[in-house]
């Protein structure tokens, strides 16, 4: 079953884009959960994205919100984020979903559903994206894909539906009280004139 997934999210990753340009970089990540009751808790995140291929800073990422444990393998989030990039601020409320579809000791298959909201600092047009996240863990092992699509054609994205692909592979590890993920991230993100590849490495601890 693991070695079906895995080919089957390859093969949603690779099939979808041609010739394109090729970034290096490196995402850092900390993220936080509190638990205020039986059923809600609080969880925030930084991130810090750095482009290699160009020496800067590319992206500076902040998201905080509240959960509400639906039931035991549905949970709801309601989020908000503001990102800073060399271009473009923007400011991001999300409505979240995840489940979890099997787990046991040693294997757990989840997904993580996001409706986004995304309004532009100085851009008179907003815009909204679907996002699905497939996540597979097997004991220290995890492989994930998440795509994302526009939900209206606007000035920022214009007519494309498909918006990028996301396609991690790596580890998990326990630090002290605390868990690092930490592997290789390959993010395609297609545009009018040409398409991009970003090879990445990533280190997300979670407090």
């Amino acid at each position: 079953m693991k070695l079906l997934l895995i080919f089957l999210l390859f093969i949603i990753h690779t099939t979808s884009f041609a010739q394109t340009n090729n970034d290096d970089g490196f995402w850092l990540g900390v993220f936080s959960k509190k638990e205020w009751t039986e059923k809600f808790s609080y969880e925030s995140e930084a991130q810090f994205r750095y482009s290699t291929s160009d020496g800067e800073v590319s992206q500076l990422l902040f998201r905080s919100g509240i959960l509400y444990d639906f039931t035991k393998r549905h949970k709801l989030g309601f989020l908000f984020a503001f990102i800073a990039s060399d271009n473009l601020d923007e400011h991001r409320f999300t409505l979240q979903h995840s489940q979890v579809y099997f787990k046991n000791e040693n294997l757990k298959l989840s997904a993580r559903s996001r409706i986004e909201a995304r309004f532009f600092e100085d851009f008179p047009e907003d815009s909204s994206r679907f996002r699905y996240l497939l996540r597979f863990d097997y004991r220290k092992y995890i492989v994930w894909n998440e795509f994302f699509l526009n939900l209206k054609e606007d000035q920022f994205t214009g007519d494309r539906i498909f918006d990028r692909n996301r396609f991690f592979v790596g580890r998990k590890s326990k630090l002290f009280n605390s868990r690092i993920e930490y592997g290789y991230l390959n993010q395609y993100t297609p545009r009018d004139n040409v398409d991009t590849i970003e090879h990445l490495l990533v280190l997300y601890l979670f407090l």
